[in-house]
């Protein structure tokens, strides 16, 4: 089910899931994302469920839907995510079977808690072992004399032999603009954070630093050499208002039309059965054993919440399936001051242009 320019068809979890049904990797009841045509998974119960936390989320890092749709070849596509972990099926079952190689390994490279740095860590691993490549630079600091460029997220050599550069981030915005199929309507939880700019920064100065004067300087002198092919490996997921089609309701063009959504409220929900999520597991649909989680109350809030600039909770809402929690929906519920001074800073973007 690909769409123009190598895009999965159909709505967020639902094209992804399809996509690794070819091999089993995420156990989801199969009327929840019920698609038509001959790939669909009508007829089947049920995927086969990965155990662990930090291998689904590994899976979810590279193959989830992306957030940018794929009109510049800088972009990777969800073809071409995908067809890395189909590539990579068997090293994924061994992971699951023991996770211990990636703990290990995410222990080391990620001492911080920020999401971006877990991010980051995750697709270094699948960098190195899921694609196979023979060598990995991550986080390359780019000077000009004593002044700092910039930094490179990842530069490597693939598995056949091409020097590669990739530009790897997750973001969760919000639609608090007036026009929810305008990218500028959309901020992160710290207001500075907004979609548009991110993006034009990231497509624009983030990998054009690579093919400056100062990059190529050191790439020779580090024995790096060829020509070199720059991507954005772009994920995450955008929020809109509750009491709007959040599930279906337009988009901005520059972005997937399979991107993952949820809503936002100043309101927690009254019905359902929900779970606060920590930063960390933000990234990956909710699966857990349903005694290993504790149901979401307002005077029960993620470890974290408090410490987030401004307070904002990620929920899911989750349904009990054999034992375990399954993720139907997700939302953010922020504070009704953040929310006044989200739309302060959307209506003085709007009115200046």
């Amino acid at each position: 089910m690909l769409g123009k320019g190598g895009e999965v068809r159909g709505s967020g979890f639902q094209a992804f899931f399809l996509s690794l049904f070819r091999f089993k990797l995420i156990r989801i009841p199969y009327d929840s994302y019920r698609a038509e045509g001959p790939d669909s998974m009508t007829g089947f119960d049920s995927f086969h469920r990965l155990r662990s936390t930090e291998v689904r989320d590994l899976v979810f890092a590279l193959g989830a839907p992306g957030l940018l749709a794929p009109s510049r070849p800088e972009i990777l596509s969800d073809a071409e995510c995908l067809e890395f972990l189909l590539n990579a099926e068997a090293r994924i079952w061994d992971l699951d079977q023991d996770p211990q190689p990636l703990q290990a390994f995410l222990a080391q490279a990620c001492t911080s808690q920020r999401l971006g740095r877990y991010f980051e860590a995750l697709i270094e691993y699948a960098i190195r072992e899921l694609l196979a490549a023979r060598r990995v630079q991550p986080s390359w600091v780019i000077n000009r004399g004593r002044d700092t460029m910039g930094e490179l997220d990842f530069i490597f050599e693939d598995a056949s032999s091409k020097l590669q550069h990739w530009e790897a981030t997750a973001k969760f915005y919000l639609c608090v603009g007036p026009a929810r199929d305008d990218w500028r309507s959309f901020l992160g939880t710290q207001l500075h954070d907004r979609l548009d700019l991110k993006a034009s920064r990231l497509l624009g100065a983030q990998l054009g630093l690579a093919h400056g004067a100062e990059a190529t300087r050191a790439f020779n002198e580090s024995g790096w050499s060829g020509p070199l092919i720059s991507r954005a490996l772009v994920k995450g997921m955008l929020f809109y208002p509750r009491e709007t089609d959040w599930q279906n309701g337009s988009h901005p063009p520059q972005v997937a039309s399979a991107h993952r959504r949820g809503w936002w409220s100043t309101e927690f929900p009254r019905e359902g059965t929900w779970i606060g999520l920590e930063k960390r597991r933000w990234l990956s649909p909710l699966s857990a054993p349903v005694d290993s989680l504790k149901i979401f109350e307002k005077g029960d809030l993620p470890a974290d919440a408090r410490r987030l600039p401004p307070a904002a909770w990620m929920l899911a809402r989750v349904e009990e399936e054999s034992g375990y929690w399954v993720e139907r929906e997700r939302g953010i519920v922020v504070l009704p001051d953040w929310l006044e001074k989200a739309r302060a800073w959307s209506t003085q973007v709007f009115s200046s242009t």
